[in-house]
């Protein structure tokens, strides 16, 4: 009989605790990416060490990855890609991965891809220019890492 008291207050407690949490609909606060240089430092050296998260998005095009860069000048991640066409119900994806050096904001990567079904090998030169990373005609933003 002594039971009863608490259960109430152990379902009161657990209902005004539900009631604490994010509310539907509500958007969490984003966490700002961590900077990928040092403003006040040149060349190689103001390249950070760590590890960070990069996006980017056209139309039905998007990509996102995760670059890991050492104090030594190596740079390896992967990358993401996914292309949607919408009319035919289709989704293509693209995993890749990357390993090779900075010189300047230069970086020389021997770049692995698994397309649809195929395994493609080649080198590319990516550049590192503040919080962003150009490939090609991409330019990706840095994003906090999830």
């Amino acid at each position: 009989m002594h039971l009863l008291p608490a259960l109430v207050l152990c379902a009161t407690c657990c209902v005004l605790m539900l009631g604490c949490g994010p509310q539907a609909g509500s958007t969490p606060a984003t966490t700002p990416p961590k900077p990928m240089v040092d403003p006040t430092r040149e060349g190689n050296i103001a390249h950070q060490p760590g590890d960070f998260c990069f996006s980017w998005k056209e139309n039905n095009a998007a990509s996102e990855g995760r670059l890991s860069y050492t104090t030594d000048g190596i740079a390896e991640g992967t990358l993401r890609s996914t292309l949607v066409d919408a009319s035919n119900g289709l989704e293509a994806v693209t995993n890749t991965s990357f390993k090779g050096n900075l010189r300047g904001d230069t970086l020389y990567l021997e770049v692995m891809s698994d397309e649809t079904g195929s395994r493609v090998n080649q080198a590319e030169k990516w550049v590192w220019k503040g919080n962003t990373l150009v490939q090609g005609g991409k330019t990706f933003q840095a994003v906090a890492c999830r």
